[in-house]
């Protein structure tokens, strides 16, 4: 009788964690990133006062990302995706091509094992199987 091999996943998905937006920037140099940075912060100021998000930029691997934190769950970081997401190009950076940036929503344990791996196409993937046509 064949054992069937148990494929483990990489990455989970529990929608009640806490839950990230991450903003993935590619080719984008550092200054626009950290002027994309401080127009999130006065957005989030401006749409969302009183809410206490932090938004902090860094690396996986070479590809940049700015992380706006942390939201009660997966639904309530994809609602600010799906309000957010049409401003960007418009009223948030539209000085920054809109091909080079995307938002995806990441639970820290997740975003630490892209840090780990270095990269973001695999953790994509994933989320577009647990949220089909959302990203």
């Amino acid at each position: 009788m064949p054992i069937n091999a148990i494929k483990e996943e990489r990455f989970s998905f529990t929608a009640i964690d806490p839950y990230g937006v991450l903003l993935l920037m590619k080719d984008v140099d550092i200054v626009y990133i950290n002027e994309a940075k401080r127009a999130l912060a006065r957005y989030n100021a401006e749409r969302y006062a009183g809410s206490t998000f932090t938004t902090r930029n860094d690396a996986i691997g070479n590809t940049a990302y700015i992380l706006i934190s942390f939201f009660n769950n997966a639904a309530d970081a994809l609602v600010y995706v799906e309000k957010t997401s049409p401003l960007a190009p418009l009223e948030i950076f539209p000085w920054l091509q809109a091909d080079k940036y995307r938002f995806y929503i990441v639970s820290p344990d997740n975003l630490k094992k892209m840090m780990e791996d270095k990269d973001t196409a695999a953790y994509i993937k994933f989320l577009q199987q647990q949220l089909p046509g959302k990203f």
